[in-house]
């Protein structure tokens, strides 16, 4: 039996969609790379030339007004952005020639309307939880920080819903993710679990220990990521010779809750770090700590582990798909700063510990998420896919 296949990438920007070309093309099995890069950034990745399709409109249009500074016209306009993104990725699509479109949530609606007809499957890639335990979420904690924002646009909730109803199959990193479908209705055997991987290239284990027992937390400073939790957590537990290190920008909505850690001598908030600086910033710290709310899978944590260094998280970052509990890391529940205050001091009380930790969080990384075993996983589901199809 033939189990030649054909791929067409949807992406409106990059996430993880590059390393997913990439792995498909290694395996000589990409037909199209649509996204809204323009084409000299995403031949970096050693992705082909000829099969990438730019659409650079979105990210003039979203980065004029960032420039601007007019977040707010920006996310009143989100919804017609990417729309307009996703009518024009819907005409650039070679649908006789596609066995398998993959598309990212919130730009798939008319392309996956289009691909019924030509019986091709088709996949949703969505790196968060279900989109209405995410709005809920994330209203919740507002409400609970006593702050005022604003709920997802109700259009994109109810278009990614569609979007999921469309799919064929929807692709999520996480059995945290995968169960936030399965509660709102989506039949289990439509949900595709592959946890993310990383760079090893890029992120790898180095002596560079500080004297100071260093925390690092990268990613956005954010109401999603739980930032305020871990900052709690920090500040109660008050240890001699201690820092704390975010890396990221800070959500606007938090600046003022923020404003009392801004003059703690012992925390460092970085604004956004290239890709190739975080390595110094991950072997500059003994441990990694992420409070997120909801995320599929924090593919900082996977970076993190590379360069060695023991994970706490909680449940909802996706963690448990990369953490050993009590091997190479901690899982807690979310909002939780006496499970953080605890497992942060036990690294800080146990040195020999730390170091047993760490170097089982380098091994499972090197073994497990490079992005070369993220794409053969990949590869293997879909070449799956293909033969049930072909069998039916």
């Amino acid at each position: 039996m033939n189990k030649t296949f054909k791929v067409t990438i949807i992406v409106p920007g990059k996430f993880h969609a590059f390393n997913l070309a990439k792995g498909l093309q290694n395996k000589n099995v990409l037909k199209t790379l649509i996204t809204s890069y323009p084409k000299y950034l995403v031949i970096r990745d050693d992705i082909n030339k000829k099969i990438v399709k730019s659409i650079f409109i979105k990210e003039i249009l979203e980065r004029i007004l960032l420039k601007l500074k007019l977040n707010i016209l920006l996310s009143k306009s989100y919804y017609y952005i990417n729309l307009l993104f996703e009518y024009i990725s819907s005409k650039r699509i070679d649908y006789d020639s596609t066995d398998i479109l993959v598309s990212w949530s919130g730009v798939a609606e008319k392309s996956f309307i289009k691909s019924k007809t030509k019986k091709i499957i088709k996949i949703l890639e969505r790196g968060s939880s279900h989109i209405v335990f995410q709005n809920k979420i994330l209203i919740e904690e507002a409400k609970i920080l006593g702050l005022k924002k604003k709920p997802i646009d109700e259009r994109i909730i109810q278009k990614e819903i569609r979007e999921y109803e469309l799919a064929d199959y929807i692709s999520v990193p996480s059995n945290f993710a995968k169960q936030t479908f399965i509660d709102n209705g989506i039949n289990c055997q439509k949900i595709i679990t592959i946890p993310y991987g990383t760079n090893l290239k890029q992120f790898y284990k180095l002596d560079l220990k500080p004297n100071e027992f260093t925390i690092i937390s990268t990613g956005q400073i954010s109401i999603r990521k739980g930032s305020i939790y871990l900052l709690k957590a920090f500040e109660e537990l008050d240890l001699k010779n201690c820092k704390l290190i975010l890396v990221g920008n800070i959500e606007s909505e938090l600046n003022e809750i923020l404003k009392p850690y801004f003059s703690n001598p012992n925390i460092t908030f970085e604004k956004h770090v290239k890709q190739i600086r975080l390595i110094d910033y991950y072997n500059r710290s003994h441990i990694f700590v992420t409070s997120s709310l909801e995320e599929g899978l924090s593919m900082v944590q996977p970076q993190a582990m590379a360069c060695g260094l023991p994970i706490i998280c909680t449940t909802n970052s996706g963690g448990e798909e990369l953490v050993d509990d009590g091997e190479n890391g901690f899982i807690g529940p979310i909002r939780d700063i006496g499970f953080l205050k605890e497992k942060i001091k036990f690294f800080y009380d146990n040195k020999d510990e730390l170091e047993k930790f760490s170097k089982k969080s380098n091994e499972k990384a090197i073994k497990y998420f490079s992005w070369e075993n993220y794409s053969e996983k990949v590869y293997k589901q879909y070449n799956k896919l293909i033969l049930e199809k072909r069998m039916n």
